[in-house]
C-alpha cells in the first residue's frame, strides 16, 4: 500500500471488497477500515456509495457507469421527471439509471421537444443507424463477406 500521507490512486479489488465487507457486515467505522487496510484518502465513502447504487462490481473492479439504455427507457425517464414530477433520484431508482448527468441530458432534450434523442446511440454503439429505415440491404460483417460482395458486383458490371 502507500505510505502514510501519500494517496494511492488505485486499490486491488480484494482490498475494496474487504473494505465493503467490513463496513456492511461488521459495521467497522471507515477510519478504522482505512487504518486496518492501509487505505489513504476518503475513498471508502465513494466505494460504499458506488456499491449501494450498483455502479461498480468490486469483484472485477469494472465500473458499470457506462450502461446503454433503450429508447423506451430514455423517454420513460424523461416523462417521469417532466410530466409526473418525480425527482431525479426517484427516476434513477425506478429505472435503474446510474448517471444523473445522462438523465439530465434526456430531460433537457425532452423539454425542447426533441424526441429523437432516445434513438441516439451511445458509447456501446455498433455504428450509425441507417439513414433510410426502409433500407434492408444486409451489410457484410467480415472481410471475407465484403470481398465476396465486391466480386459479385464485378461480375454484374
Amino acid at each position: 500500500m502507500g505510505n502514510k500521507g501519500e494517496q494511492q490512486s488505485s486499490y486491488p479489488p480484494e482490498i475494496k471488497l474487504e473494505a465493503i465487507r467490513l463496513h456492511f457486515e461488521e459495521g467497522v467505522p471507515n477510519r478504522l477500515i482505512m487504518t486496518k487496510l492501509g487505505i489513504t484518502g476518503d475513498v471508502i465513502r465513494v466505494w460504499v456509495r458506488e456499491y449501494l447504487e450498483g455502479r461498480r462490481d468490486f469483484s472485477t473492479d469494472k465500473s458499470k457507469s457506462r450502461l446503454t439504455y433503450s429508447p423506451e427507457t430514455k423517454l420513460e425517464a424523461a416523462k417521469l421527471y417532466v410530466e409526473m414530477g418525480l425527482t431525479y433520484k426517484e427516476v434513477m431508482s425506478r429505472l435503474a439509471i446510474v448517471s444523473k448527468g445522462r438523465l439530465k441530458e434526456w430531460v433537457s432534450h425532452y423539454r425542447r421537444g426533441e424526441r429523437e434523442f432516445a434513438d441516439m446511440r451511445g458509447l456501446n454503439s455498433t455504428g450509425r443507424p441507417r439513414e433510410d429505415p426502409n433500407d434492408t440491404e444486409e451489410r457484410p460483417n467480415t472481410k471475407q463477406q465484403m470481398e465476396a460482395k465486391i466480386l459479385r458486383w464485378k461480375m454484374l458490371y
